[in-house]
């Protein structure tokens, strides 16, 4: 109870103390009104860790709680079936075969003849810069930002070199690879991409997560496959993913294949006598 003491005041604990805030240094909300927010960061820089997190918790909570709304009133998904990303014939299959597959996603990229490869999907979402992110999503990415701050997620102490998967490359990954381990793969760090698939990692106090992306030749142009591999860093990360999924799964993977299925179709889609497409819904 010492996290939710935190979070709400300690106005009992003031109480008890004639009015004044308690000794152990943290600062009682409800009696200050006026706490400036440079104020409440000291309290929070002081607060113990475990508090911290459940605070964190509640934040999140709330507005997942949102996220969850929106889901049964516009919610749609465009998650793939498992099964169909495992049938492929994949190197992240063996390579991340000790990190659980958390969800998998589909963009349907009609037309763009033979020859494209992983590089022509990167280069499509590259060619975006920061405005065209849709105003749900910047807010989120804010908010997700402003929690790393406070509660130290994004500090380098937990990406060490050591915990990359990096070290797994073969001589052979190395020598298929169309980049360096280290580039950008969207919002990860790649660790190789070859013609068809490439596997990037991010590493932070909340998760070691993995993103591998899969193009599929089809009858009628290609299909896109992102999987998201979860290995949890503390008992904090499966909370924190059931946090943050309502989020992922209903703004930031479906803008994200919406406009590269735009972007493709305009491109190449279009370019080969068809159309751009729409939105779809889940495979599986």
């Amino acid at each position: 109870m010492a996290g939710v003491d935190s979070v709400v005041g300690l106005r009992g604990a003031a109480g008890r103390h004639g009015g004044r805030a308690p000794e152990s240094g943290r600062v009682d909300l409800h009696r200050d009104a006026r706490l400036r927010p440079r104020r409440y960061l000291e309290w929070l820089s002081r607060t113990a860790e475990d508090d911290r997190r459940v605070l964190a918790v509640v934040i999140l909570a709330a507005v997942a709680n949102f996220g969850v709304l929106w889901a049964f009133v516009y919610g749609t998904h465009r998650q793939a079936a498992p099964a169909a990303y495992a049938s492929l014939d994949l190197r992240a299959h063996s390579f991340l075969a000790d990190v659980p597959l958390h969800d998998v996603w589909v963009a349907r990229l009609p037309g763009g003849g033979p020859g494209r490869t992983i590089l022509d999907v990167q280069r499509l979402f590259s060619e975006r810069g920061p405005d065209d992110v849709c105003p749900a999503i910047a807010v989120l990415a804010g908010v997700r930002y402003v929690l790393g701050q406070l509660f130290g997620w994004d500090d380098e102490r937990f990406d060490v070199p050591a915990a990359s998967y990096v070290h797994r490359l073969t001589e052979a990954d190395r020598s298929h690879a169309l980049d360096e381990p280290g580039d950008h793969l969207w919002a990860f760090r790649s660790i190789y991409s070859f013609e068809r698939e490439a596997v990037g990692e991010i590493i932070n106090g909340t998760v070691h997560a993995f993103l591998a992306v899969a193009l599929d030749r089809t009858e009628n142009g290609y299909v896109l496959f992102l999987a998201i591999y979860v290995k949890p860093v503390s008992g904090f990360t499966p909370t924190y993913m059931s946090l943050i999924d309502p989020f992922r799964r209903l703004f930031v993977y479906p803008w994200l294949l919406e406009n590269l299925e735009r972007d493709w179709s305009r491109r190449w889609g279009a370019a080969a006598g068809e159309s751009p497409v729409r939105s779809s819904r889940s495979d599986g």
